[in-house]
């Protein structure tokens, strides 16, 4: 729903922030994912959510109203029933934002409603008639204080903390009958029908605002399944917070095993800072610390682990995957193990196997793997003749897709090795430098670019749409800067990402 962008819009990556960025607050929190809707992009949600709050309006309908009065012809009960809204003009709306939370005020706002009136008198011979009525409110103004809070269960709740109505004419044109005998004291019915409409305006907006918002804040995913090995924790780490400036959102942004989604990773997240000054209308930032629990629940997972055989050596490779080839370069492996072929166990370290180092304007990813390598002897035993620690480094590109999706992808930089074992002797590390760097530029970073290939689902809410959208590196994090576009009736398709729908 429109009104939603009130405060979220739920679901990551942005640019140099020289100026959007100040010196980190005090008030800053560790998170992983932080979300950030603008001045703009609230006021671009009021544009949005006046006509839909204007149709809810349409549908107004106030309680019947009943009382007494003296007449000339006598003490009468009087009735005005089925009062239905005909017409509704919102005028010219705002919206403000501060630490109190988000003031939505309406101001010229008219409205037309239509009902029945009928009277009876009190006394005998009880004359008694009925016509229609003509109602016209006009110089209306709506004001409406908006608070963010955080359930017992870490769901985002909205809640109208004051909202006022002001009338400031209502004129009352009866029909049909002795409608003459109405129009004598439609002052009185006036004020009544004023006191009404002001009950029922503030009711229908909290009604449309607050109960269908927190149902469809409720229904956020708190988390996501990717796939089989993790799942990203969205959860929210405190009540939204609003500023002059924004209403700002932190998250626990972190990956989990799916077989173990309590299980933290063995390091803590920085502190994201708030944005200052930001031109657009939507933020989203992911600290580094999101990409390394993603490392390490892959890991955990095994994930990263690759098993290498002589068969999956490209074609025309310089090196074969065998003690005669490798031999060449490690003399002592083949006067031991002559003529054999040989496997490859690269697995990933268990410990940071991803460090993400994010600077401005670019990333790096170092991934820690060990090598192992083993001779495969006439009946089938694998013998361990070395290991290998290899730190891969790769720069980083990202984007996002039209479908909410961050993408990444990896161009390999160097790769740093050291000996962890032998069985053969020493090992000079210079002589296999040239043939490691080619394994990791032409097999391991496709491997793994392939890998991340479906990129990390945002959350966000049906009809969103993200334009213009920058992704920019930051000290410690990226940041998606982003306008927004709503439109209820192109609403995304639902995404499977393996086999889960978000």
């Amino acid at each position: 729903m429109a009104q939603l962008f009130l405060f979220f819009i739920v679901v990551v990556f942005v640019a140099v922030f020289g100026l959007l960025m100040a010196p980190l607050p005090s008030n800053a929190i560790p998170a992983g994912f932080q979300a950030t809707l603008t001045n703009k992009g609230i006021d671009y949600a009021r544009q949005v959510a006046i006509p839909i709050i204007q149709k809810d309006l349409e549908n107004l309908s106030i309680p019947d109203i009943s009382g007494d009065a003296s007449t000339p012809v006598g003490h009468i009960d009087y009735y005005l029933t089925n009062i239905k809204a005909t017409s509704v003009n919102l005028g010219t709306s705002s919206i403000v934002t501060s630490t109190s939370g988000i003031t939505a005020s309406i101001s010229g706002v008219s409205i037309g409603l239509g009902a029945d009136w009928s009277y009876r008198e009190k006394s005998w011979p009880h004359v008694k008639d009925h016509g229609s009525a003509d109602i016209s409110a006009s110089s209306i103004s709506l004001s409406i204080n908006i608070v963010t809070s955080l359930s017992s269960t870490h769901e985002p709740q909205i809640a109208i903390n004051q909202c006022s109505s002001n009338i400031g004419h209502l004129d009352i044109k009866f029909h049909g009958g002795a409608s003459w005998l109405y129009n004598l004291f439609t002052s009185l019915i006036a004020d009544v029908v004023k006191k009404e409409l002001n009950k029922e305006l503030c009711s229908e907006i909290e009604t449309s605002l607050v109960a269908a918002g927190n149902k469809a804040l409720a229904s956020l995913p708190e988390s996501i399944t990717l796939d089989a090995c993790s799942l990203i924790d969205f959860e929210f780490l405190e009540a939204p917070q609003t500023t002059s400036s924004y209403l700002l959102t932190n998250h626990k942004g972190e990956f989990f095993q799916v077989t173990q989604p309590s299980k933290e990773a063995p390091f803590s997240p920085p502190n994201l800072p708030n944005p200052v000054n930001p031109t657009r209308m939507f933020y989203i930032a992911l600290s580094d610390y999101l990409f390394k629990t993603a490392g390490w629940v892959y890991a955990q997972c095994g994930v990263l682990d690759f098993f290498v055989q002589p068969g999956d050596v490209p074609p025309g490779w310089p090196v074969s995957l065998n003690t005669n080839s490798i031999g060449k370069l490690l003399p002592n492996l083949e006067k031991l193990y002559p003529n054999m072929p040989m496997d490859l166990w690269i697995n990933a370290s268990t410990t940071l196997p991803l460090d993400v180092v994010i600077t401005n304007n670019s990333a790096t990813a170092n991934i820690a793997f060990v090598m192992s390598a083993y001779v495969v002897t006439p009946t089938d035993n694998k013998t361990e003749v070395f290991s290998l620690g290899l730190n891969v480094s790769a720069t980083a590109e990202a984007w996002v897709s039209s479908d909410h999706f961050l993408h990444m992808n990896l161009t390999f930089l160097n790769v740093e090795i050291d000996v962890l074992n032998t069985n053969i002797g020493k090992i000079d590390v210079s002589v296999l430098d040239s043939v490691i760097q080619l394994f990791c530029k032409s097999i391991l970073l496709p491997g793994l670019n392939k890998a991340i290939g479906k990129g990390i689902p945002l959350p966000t809410i049906d009809g969103v749409s993200f334009v213009n959208s920058q992704v920019l590196f930051n000290p410690g994090y990226l940041v998606i800067d982003t306008d927004i576009s709503y439109n209820p009736s192109i609403l995304f398709p639902k995404v499977s990402y393996d086999g889960v729908n978000l």
